[in-house]
């Protein structure tokens, strides 16, 4: 059971530090969402896969809830 999203009043910036999130995600489309690439020049890129399934466990997925629907992830 997931907590009231209520609760946290909008609007909520929740800044998430992980790898790489993919905009172009069904469930991101449209969403609050600003990314900074802080990796070292010469590094290359890791996975979106791991950032983005947590953005839309926060943000929810379109079937599911998430924890803070209304929040924007910086």
């Amino acid at each position: 059971a997931w907590p009231d999203p209520d609760a946290c009043a909008p609007p909520l910036r929740i800044g998430l530090i992980d790898t790489g999130v993919d905009p172009s995600h069904p469930a991101l489309y449209g969403r609050g969402l600003i990314r900074e690439t802080v990796r070292g020049p010469g590094l290359q890129a890791s996975s979106t896969a791991h950032g983005t399934a947590l953005v839309t466990l926060l943000l929810g997925d379109g079937q599911r809830p998430g924890l803070l629907p209304a929040g924007d992830v910086v």
